[in-house]
């Protein structure tokens, strides 16, 4: 699934956010880049480069601070 091209903006996480996320609760991460808002989708990648999850951006904490995610799809188990 790491190969997949989507056409949204990719966000890493940490070992420790990663098995909340895999559950199906939502994270808080610092994205990689500005600009994202309430309602986008963005793919959520490990730090070894594999796709986990599709999540919502439901929460915009402060600007260029970390972000509340809600997962949408998660691809891995």
């Amino acid at each position: 699934m790491h190969e997949i091209d989507l056409p949204l903006e990719r966000v890493m996480i940490d070992r420790t956010q990663e098995a909340k996320l895999l559950r199906g609760q939502s994270v808080i991460l610092k994205p990689q880049t500005e600009g994202l808002k309430a309602a986008d989708l963005v793919s959520i990648s490990s730090v070894d480069d594999e796709l986990l999850a599709i999540a919502e951006v439901v929460e915009l904490l402060r600007e260029l601070v970390p972000v509340v995610f809600q997962p949408s799809l998660v691809l891995k188990e």
